[in-house]
């Protein structure tokens, strides 16, 4: 744990404004400067004592420092592995340039400061500087390029940076991009990820389409300062994409029923012989032809 980490910590939590350690003969509180107030992630900020707030060194110290740390809005713990320091002259002025780390993710930070009779941060004095504000922008870019405005279930879809490029932050030695499609309830339902050119801000990326149902979709990406990174430094304005049906999971169309054979009908060539079809009425008998007609006989009388 670093030089001072713990009372820094414990200071956070009380409050915004900054009560340096050993500061018992504080002499009020203190501003500072940061200059700029916004800045993007790699970039440098200077943060100096405000206008009449030096921090004198009492007589002794040999080698006065003035140090600063970032804090996340809402936390404790400062977002720098180590504080930045630099050297407090005999009048008590001091400016210490901030390097923000390539990966700092986006957002709101409270810069705290104080003045230590040396570089291990013992002995504070001097004032308690108020908080300073920082913010840290994000990079707001254009949609990527799908190659394709739709595709299928199982085709592959190449996403590239296009003329809308994620410039590396300084410092980022394996800037990445990740690329998602999101479903029409703005799921992530498939993911890539590939190289960023460091010096163009250029990439390419080949996505998989999902076995998911046909739908309007959207693809997005985000670019990282390295792998693992917490948050983008830069993201991108989604994609429109629509996933279209696969042809393997819709049914044939149903059509009417195929014709069957033709029944063929009795012959009626001559010297054929004649079938007869018999049809039974319900409660008759059947009735047989005879083979000739039965000639009434007359009735005598007399």
């Amino acid at each position: 744990m670093r030089p001072g980490f713990v009372v820094a910590a414990a200071l956070a939590a009380a409050a915004l404004a900054v009560t340096v350690a050993g500061s018992a003969d504080a002499q009020g509180v203190a501003s500072l400067t940061v200059v700029p107030a916004e800045a993007d992630p790699g970039a440098s900020v200077m943060v100096t004592d405000g206008p009449s707030s030096p921090c004198p060194p009492p007589s002794g110290t040999a080698s006065p420092s003035a140090s600063v740390d970032l804090y996340a809005i809402g936390s404790a713990t400062p977002a720098n592995r180590m504080p930045y320091q630099a050297s407090v002259t005999p009048a008590g002025t001091w400016t210490v340039e901030v390097k923000l780390a390539s990966d700092l993710p986006p957002g709101a930070y409270r810069v705290q400061a104080g003045c230590y009779s040396d570089s291990g941060l013992n002995a504070g004095f001097g004032p308690a500087y108020e908080a300073g504000r920082l913010q840290v922008r994000q990079q707001a870019l254009g949609s990527p390029t799908p190659s394709v405005g739709a595709s299928q279930p199982g085709e592959t879809v190449q996403v590239v940076s296009g003329d809308v490029r994620c410039t590396p932050p300084a410092g980022a030695t394996s800037p990445r991009v990740r690329v998602s499609l999101l479903d029409a309830a703005r799921a992530t339902r498939a993911e890539s990820e590939g190289a960023v050119e460091a010096a163009t801000g250029r990439w390419s990326v080949n996505l998989t389409v999902p076995s998911i149902d046909a739908q309007d979709a959207q693809i997005s990406a985000v670019c990282l300062a390295r792998v693992g990174a917490s948050a983008p430094y830069a993201r991108y304005a989604p994609a429109r994409f629509e996933v279209e049906a696969d042809p393997s999971s819709v049914p044939p169309p149903v059509g009417p029923p195929a014709p069957g054979p033709i029944p063929t009908p009795p012959s009626s060539a001559p010297g054929a012989p004649t079938t007869t079809t018999t049809t039974l009425v319900a409660g008759s008998l059947p009735m047989t032809p005879l083979a000739k007609p039965i000639v009434a006989e007359p009735t005598y009388t007399g």
